[in-house]
């Protein structure tokens, strides 16, 4: 894994579960004051760290064998469907709207 790469991984890390660091304040070059800073978890990045590493557990959307199942019993195999077909489709419901 390339370094930086592998740095903004830490980065995002760190983020998602929070940290803490040291606030220097200077004034005319001499130290003022010193103050711990706390920087709470972030969801999302935890989220976004998540379905980095794993994608195959906590993506948003599983694929099902290309099937799917409708109510009424109707099964469509979309393989079975042509990129014309679909283009015909969405150019039909563009001019009937």
């Amino acid at each position: 894994m390339p370094i930086l790469q592998k740095i903004t991984d830490i980065i995002l890390f760190k983020r998602a579960i929070g940290y803490e660091y040291e606030e220097i304040t200077m004034n005319n070059g001499i130290e003022n004051k010193r103050v711990m800073k706390h920087i709470t978890p972030d969801v999302t990045a935890c989220i976004f760290w998540l379905k980095n590493r794993k994608p195959e557990k906590w993506r948003d959307t599983k694929v099902l064998n290309n099937l799917a199942q409708y109510p009424e019993g109707i099964t469509v195999r979309f393989e079975e469907i042509t990129g014309e077909e679909i283009k015909s489709d969405l150019y039909l419901t563009q001019s009937d709207a």
